[in-house]
């Protein structure tokens, strides 16, 4: 016997094939949570593991999990076995974000499933920005490159420039050994000669008898920074060591006080050490009566060619002139 639906029911029933395909998107579904992954402010150098979950409730595989555009800040922890990996009711990706440079970059992972049209694929979209610290005073700092600051300009300041021999011989030992321990990015220590070696005094200067526990000056990697680094020295008692006596040569001073402290900035060219006010080795150049440099220093740049000294109190004339050793 045939059956007729009557005319009035005809509108609600819904073809076969159709229900189908409505129950085929649902077994079907995948899910990735989170699909946005900020990781904020983050330091060169620094790294920093977030994560995210695939999910879904049919039998599925992932071909593909790639970061576009390809970053080498950005990088994926991949499940042992694949590709293909396969999903079932959670996959966990791990996504470690290490900034090489300062920069602010996003990303997208993309992730890829088989079988699959490109209308199925999913992706990730990931973001962070990096700066090397804070100054201090709470603003933040970049940190390569670096720009020197202990200089003195050729066309609007006065200097007087003191040449000294074997420049180069004296302070490459110096500059290698603390390129060396900056790039180790960790803390570090110096004898406290390090101060007139740098700078191409040593071949003049007579060594000091240091004790042990008074010699070293201490310094603290400044995290996210290949350059940076901030230094301090405290002793019972101010070191002072003066020059060998030799004939045409001016006496040097240099008084190193029981405690010192500022930042050190050392590159592939130079090495610049800034110091903190009231808290610097005190330098005095005498020829004969004359004298070209007394006080404070506020900082120095020294490298393979010539240092340059700067006073804390920098005057046009001596004894505040800024010098060039060279």
């Amino acid at each position: 016997m045939q059956y007729s639906v009557p005319a009035n029911k005809r509108a609600t029933l819904i073809p076969p094939i159709v229900l189908l395909v409505f129950a085929g998107t649902l077994l079907g579904q995948v899910t990735v949570t989170p699909n946005t992954i900020p990781f904020g402010t983050v330091g060169v150098g620094q790294t920093t593991t977030k994560s995210f979950v695939i999910s879904t409730n049919r039998p599925a595989s992932i071909s593909s999990l790639t970061i576009q555009p390809p970053s080498a800040a950005f990088s994926l922890s991949l499940p042992p076995g694949g590709p293909p990996w396969y999903v079932g009711a959670g996959l966990t990706i791990a996504v470690t974000y290490r900034p090489i440079s300062v920069a602010t970059e996003s990303v997208r992972v993309r992730i890829e499933f088989t079988p699959q049209s490109d209308s199925e694929a999913k992706s990730v979209d990931l973001t962070g920005q990096s700066l090397c610290g804070d100054d201090g005073h709470g603003h933040q700092i970049p940190c390569d490159p670096v720009r020197p600051l202990c200089v003195v300009s050729d066309n609007d300041e006065t200097r007087w420039v003191f040449p000294v021999t074997n420049f180069f011989t004296t302070v490459t030992p110096a500059f290698d050994d603390i390129s060396a321990k900056q790039a180790t990015f960790k803390d570090f220590s110096m004898p406290v000669t390090f101060l007139w070696d740098i700078i191409g005094l040593a071949q003049y200067m007579v060594k000091p008898v240091i004790d042990c526990c008074q010699r070293e000056i201490q310094f603290h990697h400044v995290a996210g920074s290949k350059v940076e680094a901030t230094f301090d020295r405290t002793a019972s008692s101010d070191i002072v060591v003066t020059s060998q006596p030799i004939p045409g040569m001016p006496t040097i001073k240099i008084t190193v006080p029981a405690h010192i402290s500022g930042r050190s900035y050392t590159t592939g060219t130079y090495t610049e050490f800034r110091f903190k006010a009231n808290e610097a080795p005190l330098l005095l150049i005498d020829d004969g009566g004359n004298v070209f440099f007394d006080g404070a220093l506020a900082c120095f740049n020294s490298g393979f060619s010539k240092a340059v000294v700067r006073h804390a109190n920098p005057g046009p004339n001596p004894p505040r002139i800024n010098i060039v050793i060279k």
